[in-house]
């Protein structure tokens, strides 16, 4: 099971593994996305830069969301 770690902006973070970040998935019933890194380090780095950030525009995951969600 996962739980949310940290406090984070972007809308679609909903957990994580050791080494990895669970997202929504693309579809509304479909399962989570899940973005795997090679080191711990590597996944708090993601987190730091797109799932903490109240700017999370940069990530991929978000962009195809918003794209899907119809949001500008």
């Amino acid at each position: 099971m996962y739980n949310p770690k940290y406090e984070c902006f972007c809308p679609f973070y909903k957990g994580e593994y050791r080494k990895s970040v669970l997202c929504d998935g693309i579809a509304k019933n479909e399962e989570k996305i899940i973005r795997n890194f090679t080191s711990e380090e590597e996944k708090y780095n993601y987190i730091k830069k797109h799932c903490i950030n109240d700017e999370p525009g940069e990530c991929p995951i978000f962009k195809i969301l918003m794209e899907n969600y119809g949001a500008d």
